[in-house]
C-alpha cells in the first residue's frame, strides 16, 4: 500500500506505530485471559467424571472418558498454548530496552508471528463448537504477508553496487546505483528499504532518498544504533540490497502551493529530494513557457489570445503571476553548523541562478548549539552578516540562504507567516486557502507545530480568512 502515492497521501501508514503497539497489549492481555479461563475453567470442569455424558452430547460418544491431559493435547489445545507462547517471545522481544540493546534480536523476534498466526489458524481447525471462521479470516491477509516479506527476501540476493563515505562523527551516506534492467520508479519525498549483508542478511532498515538523479541516489544516516554503527565501521561496502522504493507523507509536498518545511537534523532528507526535485521541475516548466511565448512572437501567423493574468510585486522586485506563484518555507534546525555540509551544494544551487520568478524558495538555517562565550556570538554574527554582492556565500558556512544561531521561534515564523499569507491571500480571492506543513525530526517538536498549526487554523477562522495549516509528519520507526 505504501508504493501507491494515491493512497500515501491520504494514509499515513506509518503513524500507525503506536496504535500497532496498543492493539498488541490489549491482544496479549485478552488471549491470556481466554486462555486461563480454559486450564482453570472448562478443561478442569469437562474432564470431572460427572460431567462425561454432557462432554458426550457435545463432541461425541467417542470423546469420553475425556481426562485433562486430553484436552492439553487436543489440536486447539497445544496450537492455543504454542500461539500464546510465541505471542509472550515476540512481546519480549519487542520491548524498547531489547530493540536499542540489539535491533538484530527484535527483528528476528517479529518473525513469531508466522507460527503465531499458522497456530491461530488452526486453533479452530477442529471444528469442535463452530465453523472454523478464524483461520479464513486470516488467510488472505497472511498470504498478503508471505509473499511480501518473501519479494524482500528474493531482493536480497539482488545485488545493488554502492559506496559508503563517512560525512562526520554522526553521519554517513550511502551512494547506490540501481542496475539498468531493474525497475526503479522513485518519487521525490519517497524512501526505501535497504540490507548491509556484510552486517545482517536478514535486517531491512527503511532511510529517505536524500537525492536522486535517474537511477543514481543517496542516503545520508545518522549512525545512533547498533546496525549503523556497524554501518559506519565497514570500510569496503560494495554492494546493498534495495526495496523499494515506497510513498511517505511528504509526497503530499505537490497538493499544497504554500508550504513549510521543517527538517531537524537528519531529519531534512526527505525535503532535500523534493526541493531539488521541485526546482527542477518549476524551472523547466517556466523554461517550455518561456520558449513557447518567443516562438509566437517570431510566428507569422497570429499569437494567440493572451491568458489573463493577476501579475502583482511579492518578493525582490520581481513581477509575480499570482496564478503560479509557490512559496516554499525551507527551515533546517541543526545542532552545529558543521553539518550543513552534508546539503551545501544543494541549498546553493537553489539559491543561485536564474529560477523561476513565481516559485518562491526561502531557506533558513538554525544552529542551535548553544554557546556560552559572547565572544563567539559577536563573531558569528559579523561572519554571517559580512557579504558582498560580489561574494554572497557567508564566510562561516559557505551558504547563500542566512543562518541563524540559537533555537528557532516557531510561533513567531508561524504569526509571520500567517499575516504575509493574509496578504497574499486578500490579493487573490481564488486561490485554495490550504498551507502544508511538513516535519521530520524530533517527536517534541513535532507536537509544538502541531499545536502552532491547529492555533493558526482557529485564528483564520476567527478573522475570516479561512486559512488552514495542515499538518504531516514523517515517522519511522
Amino acid at each position: 500500500m505504501r508504493r501507491v502515492p494515491y493512497i500515501t497521501r491520504f494514509v499515513n501508514w506509518d503513524l500507525s506505530q503506536e496504535f500497532h503497539v496498543k492493539m498488541s497489549i490489549v491482544t496479549l492481555v485478552l488471549a491470556t485471559l481466554h486462555a486461563i479461563g480454559h486450564l482453570s475453567g472448562t478443561f478442569v470442569f469437562g474432564s470431572r467424571p460427572y460431567r462425561q455424558d454432557a462432554v458426550a452430547a457435545l463432541l461425541g460418544p467417542e470423546a469420553v472418558p475425556r481426562p485433562y491431559s486430553a484436552y492439553i493435547s487436543s489440536r486447539p489445545g497445544w496450537t492455543g498454548l504454542t500461539a500464546l507462547v510465541s505471542f509472550y517471545l515476540l512481546a519480549v522481544m519487542s520491548m524498547p530496552r531489547i530493540r536499542k540493546w540489539s535491533y538484530e534480536i527484535f527483528q528476528l523476534g517479529h518473525l513469531l508471528m508466522f507460527p503465531f498466526i499458522a497456530m491461530l489458524m488452526a486453533h479452530g481447525s477442529a471444528a469442535l463448537l463452530q465453523f472454523p471462521a478464524l483461520g479464513i479470516v486470516l488467510a488472505f491477509p497472511t498470504l498478503m504477508v508471505v509473499l511480501e516479506r518473501g519479494t524482500r527476501l528474493l531482493l536480497g540476493f539482488h545485488r545493488v553496487p554502492a559506496s559508503l563515505e563517512i560525512l562526520d562523527d554522526d553521519t554517513v551516506c550511502i551512494t547506490a546505483t540501481i542496475p539498468r534492467l531493474r525497475l526503479w520508479q522513485y518519487r521525490a519525498g519517497q524512501y526505501v528499504f535497504i540490507q548491509v549483508p556484510q552486517i545482517s542478511f536478514f535486517q531491512w532498515h527503511p532511510f529517505t532518498v536524500s537525492e536522486c538523479i535517474g537511477k543514481d541516489f543517496k542516503l545520508h544516516i545518522k549512525t545512533d544504533g547498533d546496525w549503523t554503527a556497524k554501518l559506519r565501521d565497514l570500510t569496503d561496502l560494495k554492494y546493498i540490497g534495495v526495496d523499494g522504493s515506497y510513498g511517505a507523507p511528504a509526497q503530499r509536498f505537490y497538493d499544497f502551493d504554500q508550504t513549510i518545511i521543517i527538517g531537524s537534523g537528519i531529519g531534512v532528507t526527505p525535503f532535500s529530494g523534493i526541493l531539488n526535485d521541485l526546482q527542477s521541475r518549476e524551472d523547466h516548466a517556466w523554461t517550455r513557457r518561456r520558449d513557447s511565448t518567443s516562438s509566437h512572437e517570431s510566428d507569422s501567423e497570429a499569437p494567440p489570445p493572451p491568458i489573463q493574468r493577476m501579475p502583482t510585486i511579492i518578493n525582490h522586485n520581481k513581477e509575480i503571476d499570482l496564478n503560479l506563484y509557490r512559496r516554499v518555507d525551507f527551515h533546517w534546525v541543526i545542532r552545529d553548523r558543521v553539518y550543513l555540509e552534508w546539503f551545501s551544494t544543494l541549498l546553493n544551487k537553489i539559491s543561485t541562478g536564474t529560477h523561476n520568478p513565481n516559485l518562491d524558495i526561502r531557506m533558513h538555517n538554525h544552529v542551535s548549539k548553544k554557546r556560552k562565550d559572547i565572544t563567539t556570538h559577536v563573531y558569528r554574527f559579523l561572519l554571517e552578516k559580512h557579504r558582498t554582492p560580489a561574494h554572497p556565500y557567508s564566510p562561516l558556512t559557505g551558504l547563500i540562504a542566512p543562518t541563524h544561531f540559537g533555537r528557532p521561534d516557531f510561533p513567531k515564523i508561524f504569526a509571520e507567516h500567517y499575516e504575509q499569507m493574509s496578504k497574499l491571500f486578500a490579493r487573490d480571492k481564488q486561490r485554495k486557502r490550504r498551507v502544508g506543513v511538513f516535519f521530520c525530526g524530533a517527536p517534541i517538536i513535532g507536537h509544538q507545530l502541531a499545536d502552532l498549526c491547529h492555533e493558526m487554523t482557529l485564528r483564520g477562522r476567527e478573522d475570516g480568512s479561512e486559512i488552514e495549516y495542515f499538518f504531516q509528519i514523517e515517522v519511522f520507526g
